[in-house]
């Protein structure tokens, strides 16, 4: 059975990630952005923030920090705000990394099971 330790706050990851560096599998954490439809407002979808990385003793790091909705085909004002804040999130997540001396990649590491 694998153990998560999820995250919202990107500072939080940051500080896990700072701590256990040694201990992250491979070097990597992986981030991306995740775009859900909302069932709260059809015609929308939800931004979030993704990052993982998994530890060598089998622990998973999530962050998922939401950064607010894309509407309708995405190009109003309020989608943009949308993008810009995934991206600021993203880049602190990248710069982290980089400063830790850890790889980021694409995707999201799962537990067995947690497949969407």
């Amino acid at each position: 059975m694998g153990v998560r330790v999820r995250f919202s706050d990107v500072d939080e990851l940051i500080e896990e990630l700072r701590l256990s560096r040694e201990a992250v599998h491979g070097g990597i954490v992986r981030v991306t952005g995740m775009l859900r439809a909302s069932a709260e407002l059809p015609g929308t979808r939800t931004v979030s923030l993704v990052a993982t990385a998994l530890l060598d003793d089998g622990l998973l790091l999530r962050l998922e920090a939401p950064c607010g909705r894309l509407w309708g085909d995405g190009e109003d004002a309020a989608s943009a705000e949308t993008r810009g804040r995934l991206e600021a999130l993203r880049e602190r997540v990248l710069a982290a990394c980089r400063e830790l001396g850890l790889e980021t990649r694409a995707g999201i590491y799962e537990l067995p099971g947690e497949e969407r």
